[in-house]
């Protein structure tokens, strides 16, 4: 009888000390994925705020050429 609660006196503190390990690794591994989807969210808008200025730039020359052509005319 004193052999078992030797054992689990030892092993509890054992095996929640694995659980704490586990879980403060899981917690810093789900951490990592929330950043990097952040990183790559913002690296994504970022892309497309300047897809969108390219665009509007060239909407501008385009809208200046057209507007040179019909004072020229």
């Amino acid at each position: 009888m004193k052999k078992s609660i030797i054992f689990k006196v030892l092993l509890i503190p054992l095996v929640t000390g694995l659980l704490f390990q586990t879980d403060v690794q899981a917690r810093n591994k789900s951490h990592k994925v929330i950043k990097h989807t952040l990183v790559v969210k913002k690296h994504h808008n970022k892309h497309i705020h300047q897809n969108n200025k390219n665009k509007l730039h060239k909407k501008q020359v385009k809208l200046k050429k057209a507007i040179i052509c019909q004072l020229v005319l």
